[in-house]
């Protein structure tokens, strides 16, 4: 598939316009509900690049009294954007090829497209593409079929591939670390870019980091508006001293976080910090009874649910100002981490002691047997990979996952070694197209790139990595932007090479 690269050095103009360099790319057709069953479409050639169908922005009218009459007022609901891909793939002269197979079953499998470099340097090089929801078309037979031609040219055949979503780019990773905090994190945030800014001095996402504090102090809890350079703190003084914060989320406008004495285990004390916007100071949100120790919380709908110690449940409707317990859940052991699948409505939870359970806000199910980890284990890192794609990560190493998963005894759980390590946290992108994992201090990456096989991205982390939050993707490229942080206080940047504009000017 040709490559656009512009011609001429960082001071010629780019007059001379672009050239296509004809580097050898792979195409894969990946099956949307296991994006680990990958084909090779070996044999096969895209003889030229694919054309796009461009949809103009929508436009809505709106009459609004202006001037002593009434007069239309146009609001742009949407930019422009990609309609449509459609490209021919030559097909190999065999009787069966990949895409005959998928063309069969297309209607009945949902299939994704990628373009890999076959031959890539390491970091920022290691892209792909990818195109959403393929659809083949009929075989087409170019040259003649009786007799040949007067060339004697062999007969070509050809299959139309076309995707109606924007032609997506995942770039290399690297990492990079901020400023390190003082005590050890155990959570970060980040805003989306439209919730954070909204004005062109405003280039980056804003980061909220969390964490444990001095001792005999409350917990240090920080927040940068510009992209992790310099960071703020917020006053954290209306919690009690020797607190740790474990999990933090913005939700309608308030920052939300929970907190208790100890971090990743059984605590004895514990509840829920609050403020209307980042940058204030924190209140104690009310419980009706008094907690052991908060570990993690979620948002489902416009509930919040909290889960802790001793299998602690408890439900806020204002935003995580007043909270009370719920009862009735089967779970007795500590909740240490959930993530929550909205396609299901569904939350998923590590526990302790090989339990691993789903709710959904009304109705407990039980996962251990299915899930299956080594006996005497705790859960501590779970993740949501894709709609219906489940995974946790286990003290004992492994990491244990569900690609298709729609209730108890649905999909087939796998697992994978890591090692003597703790596999303390878990992201993807929410397609399962690249997955980061954290064995201890060392990060791994999953990717179509490398196949959709674990390998090292970065083991220059001193502390053991507690958790992996994903970015938000712009429409054209897939997630390229993870933070992590570390029991040690630091906080890694896992991204692109990234060309930030400092400011827009005049």
């Amino acid at each position: 598939m040709p490559i656009v690269y512009f011609n001429g050095g960082q001071e010629d103009e780019q007059s001379r316009g672009a050239l296509l360099d004809n580097g050898v790319m792979q195409a894969f057709l990946v099956r949307r509900n296991n994006p680990t069953d990958m084909h090779f479409l070996g044999g096969h050639r895209i003889d030229d690049a694919p054309s796009y169908n461009i949809s103009e922005g929508k436009i809505s009218p709106e009459y609004k009294f202006l001037g002593g009459r009434n007069r239309v007022v146009e609001h742009a609901l949407s930019d422009d954007y990609v309609k449509s891909i459609t490209f021919n793939l030559a097909l190999p002269n065999k009787s069966v090829s990949v895409t005959d197979m998928a063309y069969a079953i297309q209607q009945n499998c949902v299939f994704d497209l990628f373009f890999v470099p076959s031959d890539c340097e390491s970091g920022c090089d290691e892209f792909f593409w990818y195109a959403e929801d393929v659809k083949l078309g009929t075989k087409q037979i170019q040259n003649s079929i009786i007799g040949y031609d007067e060339s004697e040219s062999p007969i070509n055949i050809m299959r139309t591939m076309r995707s109606s979503s924007q032609l997506r780019t995942y770039y290399g990773m690297v990492l990079e670390e901020f400023t390190a905090a003082t005590n050890a994190l155990y959570s970060v945030y980040v805003l989306d870019q439209t919730q954070a800014c909204q004005s062109c001095d405003c280039p980056f996402q804003t980061i909220v980091r969390v964490g444990a504090g001095d001792e005999g102090a409350a917990p240090d809890v920080e927040y940068s508006d510009d992209g992790g350079a310099t960071w703020t703190a917020i006053d954290m003084s209306a919690i009690a001293n020797d607190m740790i914060v474990t999990d933090v989320k913005y939700f309608n406008g308030y920052l939300i976080m929970t907190y208790s004495d100890v971090a990743d285990a059984d605590g004895t004390d514990g509840g829920v910090a609050y403020s209307l916007g980042i940058g204030p100071a924190v209140a104690d949100a009310i419980f009706d009874v008094a907690t052991l120790g908060l570990q993690t919380f979620e948002i489902l709908g416009a509930k919040l649910y909290a889960f802790g110690t001793s299998g602690e449940v408890y439900e806020s409707c204002d935003y995580g100002a007043t909270w009370s317990k719920m009862t009735g859940s089967p779970i007795l052991v500590t909740i240490i981490d959930s993530d929550v699948d909205t396609s299901q409505d569904m939350i998923f939870l590590a526990c302790e002691d090989a339990e691993a359970w789903a709710f959904d806000g009304t109705t407990w199910t039980d996962l251990s047997t299915n899930v299956n980890p080594t006996g005497g284990i705790d859960l501590i890192s779970a993740c949501v990979l894709r709609p219906g794609g489940i995974a946790f990560g286990g003290t004992d190493g492994y990491l244990y996952e569900n690609w298709d998963w729609s209730g108890v005894g649905t999909g087939a759980w796998s697992s994978v070694d890591f090692g003597a390590v703790s596999i303390g946290a878990i992201e993807s992108d929410g397609e399962g197209y690249r997955t980061l994992l954290a064995a201890d201090e060392t990060i791994y990456e999953r990717s179509v790139y490398n196949k959709q096989q674990w390998e090292v991205l970065d083991a220059t982390l001193t502390g053991n990595v507690t958790k992996i939050v994903a970015g938000y993707a712009l429409p054209d490229e897939g997630v390229n932007y993870y933070l992590a942080t570390t029991d040690t206080g630091e906080l890694a940047r896992i991204a692109k090479c990234n060309l930030c504009f400092e400011s827009c000017g005049s």
